[in-house]
């Protein structure tokens, strides 16, 4: 129903994300959901990507997750519900991510040297979704440019651009102020299931 990422960068390059989700069972016997997540931008070998996952209650379903598969830059991973889901149950759920300094390039020499045009962070938009709103917070001070958005076809980052179109026109994107602290945000009313939707900026 909704998928919500807060990001918060801070100044040596580490990232903060908190991740809530509200889910909604259309069929008997959901056992769980995968999940995943990587630092795309970071150089391979950092070791930098760390998920914060508790086992919790909600509405009496036991919510218990589990790592599947993890490397330095990536995990796929799981939450069990336990009962399972029947059709029409809601429950909902969060989960925290920690990238570690490095993780973002913080000046744009930094960001070249490791072949990038801009720096970035994106969603896969993996089950059907009725809201998406992904939100990315820049430290105090950090004056990025070109503050952008962009929507992914496949892992070659080719737009979709009836997708991007939409965006546009519907005003889902927009950045602001919050804490004297700069911000871009996406607030999308029906993703497109399987597309990649990216908040993008130049570091200085």
């Amino acid at each position: 129903k909704i998928y919500t990422i807060t990001s918060t960068l801070g100044k040596d390059g580490s990232c903060s994300s908190s991740h809530a989700t509200k889910l909604l069972s259309y069929a008997e016997r959901i056992s769980k959901i995968e999940h995943f997540q990587s630092a795309q931008s970071t150089p391979d070998g950092s070791g930098v990507l760390a998920i914060e996952a508790e086992e919790l209650i909600n509405n009496d379903i036991k919510i218990v997750p589990r790592i599947i598969k993890q490397d330095s830059r990536s995990c796929y991973w799981e939450l069990n519900f336990l009962p399972s889901l029947k059709k029409g149950e809601e429950l909902k759920y969060s989960y925290h991510v920690n990238l570690l300094p490095g993780a973002f390039a913080m000046d744009y020499d930094t960001m070249r040297s490791r072949h990038l045009r801009y720096e970035f962070s994106c969603t896969t938009i993996k089950y059907p979704t009725e809201y998406f709103i992904r939100k990315v917070m820049f430290p105090k001070s950090f004056t990025p440019t070109q503050l952008d958005y962009d929507v992914w076809l496949g892992e070659g980052r080719v737009r979709h651009t009836r997708e991007f179109i939409r965006i546009e026109e519907s005003g889902y994107f927009k950045t602001g102020r919050e804490d004297e602290c700069l911000y871009v945000e996406l607030k999308v009313k029906h993703p497109v299931h399987g597309l990649v939707y990216a908040l993008k900026w130049l570091p200085p």
